[in-house]
């Protein structure tokens, strides 16, 4: 029983924000514009303002899929034109690579090994500055690889 009123307790917080999260968006938008930026800039920084608050108190994937729809809304663009901008970009595309690649040493139980063989060496325990050491030097071999 506790369980569901825990479940409701955190729905009612996640609709208070989002209730927050378009107050934002309206007290921003009716702003009037200052300095360069026209009106439809005024709705596109409110979007964007709305999305970082949406971002840090609820959630990442349904808050930027909002996010989509709502700057259509602005007229600045439409929501294909966004999603195209945004999985044409090469750096998105290499950012889902990537957590495709890590979940999948993840399921793997790569990063649990290096883990266990990293603490598991006599010269490390005792001695955090080394596991540090390693780590940082690691990391610094594998950007050198990544220069190209």
């Amino acid at each position: 029983m506790s369980n569901n009123c825990d479940v409701a307790k955190n729905n009612k917080k996640v609709y208070m924000h989002v209730v927050i999260m378009f107050v934002i968006g309206a007290v921003i938008s009716s702003l009037p514009p200052f300095g360069q930026i026209t009106p439809m800039g005024m709705d596109v920084l409110a979007v964007f303002v709305m999305l970082i608050y949406g971002w840090l108190a609820i959630d990442l994937v349904w808050t930027s899929l909002l996010g989509f729809f709502l700057l259509a809304l602005t007229q600045a663009t439409t929501v294909t034109g966004a999603l195209t901008t945004c999985f044409s970009n090469q750096t998105v595309i290499t950012i889902l690579v990537v957590v495709a690649l890590a979940n999948g040493m993840d399921e793997l139980g790569i990063g649990d090994a290096i883990t266990n063989y990293m603490l598991s060496r006599k010269f490390i325990m005792g001695r955090p500055w080394v596991l540090i050491t390693m780590i940082v030097t690691l990391a610094f071999l594998l950007s050198i690889f990544n220069q190209g």
